[in-house]
């Protein structure tokens, strides 16, 4: 790939669903702390938001069990 140990070359790999490789790897991390640095009140609404949609993830898992069962058996029927 012509862009790896980049930002970009991260990205492509993620895009061609293919694993992505060490130096694209430490480019997406360093890519990801500088902007979480220089943003931090975005940074901070993510992480909010985040624990956010996992309790209500598992309140709708405790909720619907068989329906997650069934979405869990056919995301994994694509593996």
């Amino acid at each position: 790939m012509a862009d790896c140990g980049t930002y970009a070359g991260y990205v492509a790999h993620v895009s061609a669903g293919e694993p992505t490789c060490p130096p694209c790897r430490r480019a997406a991390s360093d890519y990801t702390r500088a902007w979480r640095a220089k943003n931090p009140e975005a940074y901070a609404r993510e992480k909010e938001q985040a624990k956010l949609r996992d309790r209500a993830l598992r309140i709708l898992g405790q909720r619907h069990p068989n329906e997650l069962r069934g979405i869990m058996s056919d995301l994994a029927g694509g593996l």
